[in-house]
């Protein structure tokens, strides 16, 4: 089936205490899976990836086959949808393990979306970073 999968990932600080967060909901907006957790201290993009990464993964397990992936981190989507090159080593071991969880779901369409519109996702690390703070 098709779902549409948001994801969020931020850190306080560079680096600093990091979280990540996503949502799957199916095509009638019904909810697959939510999650949110801390992932230790790490930097913002970083976070951004794994968020993703954790997502298709869901999604993957879940035995969705068609997914558009929405984020609002301008870099994440330029890079994995290979509009921009990585240069970081620890982003590149990230992006080839999305690239492989794309493989086995099939259909990954990647959008760049406003941060007003992936606030459910935002929610969801700021939580995490609150939790984890506590």
């Amino acid at each position: 089936g098709f779902a549409v999968l948001h994801v969020d990932g931020g850190a306080r600080g560079v680096p600093g205490p990091a979280a990540i967060g996503y949502l799957l909901d199916d095509a009638a907006g019904v909810r697959l899976a939510e999650h949110a957790e801390a992932i230790g201290t790490t930097s913002a993009a970083e976070a951004e990836y794994r968020a993703l990464l954790a997502g298709l993964t869901c999604a993957y397990e879940l035995g969705v086959d068609r997914v558009t992936a929405r984020s609002d981190s301008r870099l994440l989507i330029a890079h994995v949808s290979g509009e921009r090159s990585i240069r970081s080593p620890r982003l590149l071991a990230l992006e080839a393990d999305i690239s492989d969880w794309r493989m086995r779901i099939g259909t990954v369409v990647f959008e760049w979306i406003p941060a007003a519109a992936n606030g459910e996702a935002h929610r969801l690390v700021a939580q995490a970073l609150e939790s984890a703070a506590k």
